[in-house]
């Protein structure tokens, strides 16, 4: 799953799911994805132009587990 705050990746770990952090490249908060891998997001990438390769890169981790990503779904 993805999520933009630290209470959404704490929820996400806390029910045994695997977060990714993702920051805005506008977003002007200093340290944020500090702030996300601290957490626990798995990683966190550069805007939601960066979510495909984060999955295939989450796909690889996971050993077998599937991440996917519909862009129909996608109201980003």
């Amino acid at each position: 799953m993805i999520d933009d705050s630290p209470p959404g990746i704490e929820a996400l770990r806390a029910v045994g799911m695997v977060g990714i952090g993702v920051v805005e490249p506008a977003d002007d908060r200093s340290g944020r994805a500090e702030v996300l891998v601290e957490a626990g997001a798995l990683f966190v990438v550069a805007g939601a132009a960066k979510l495909p390769q984060a999955f295939a890169i989450a796909n690889r981790s996971l050993g077998g587990r599937q991440c996917s990503f519909d862009r129909r779904a996608s109201k980003v």
